[in-house]
């Protein structure tokens, strides 16, 4: 009987985007490369660029399946506050899982989650009464500063790991 290696694992933009989040999650952004993700693979790095067009379309990739790791399933009873504070909790730990991602996600984007998201978070303040461009400022505030509050908690992180020194 011969002895194969199996069947090839089916290579498509979703394995070449979780790979791609799972070298950042270890090894940074910086990290991620069509060679690096091609090598984890076992395939040719060009054989990527038949699923994927180049590396700002796999950041964007990586980006919006991130998204989808957020608990989008309902809008709290208890109100907008309740609501928004809900989301930005969410999107912390989120940041805190992938750090890499603080880094990604500054130009539009129309992935399927990160649709989901706009249109949850619009839900947090629908009956408010506002317009529509009151209701983007109120989440775009929220989403942003959650950003950069986490952005200072990664550097800090990060700056006591490189130094040895920690907050006492």
């Amino acid at each position: 009987s011969a002895q194969g290696r199996g069947p090839a694992r089916l290579l498509d933009y979703q394995t070449i985007t979780s790979t791609a989040m799972a070298i950042a999650d270890a090894d940074g952004l910086d990290a991620v490369s069509m060679r690096a993700i091609a090598a984890k693979l076992g395939r040719a790095p060009m054989s990527l660029y038949r699923h994927v067009g180049n590396r700002e379309d796999l950041t964007e990739l990586m980006y919006d399946a991130s998204l989808g790791e957020l608990n989008l399933a309902t809008v709290s009873d208890f109100g907008w506050r309740n609501s928004l504070a809900d989301l930005a909790r969410d999107l912390r730990r989120l940041y805190h899982r992938h750090p890499w991602i603080s880094r990604l996600g500054q130009r539009p984007t129309l992935g399927p989650n990160s649709i989901r998201l706009l249109e949850h978070s619009l839900a947090c303040v629908d009956d408010l009464g506002l317009s529509i461009d009151s209701m983007r400022d109120m989440v775009e505030t929220t989403l942003q500063f959650t950003r950069g509050f986490v952005g200072e908690e990664l550097a800090e992180s990060e700056s006591q790991a490189r130094s040895g020194i920690d907050a006492a």
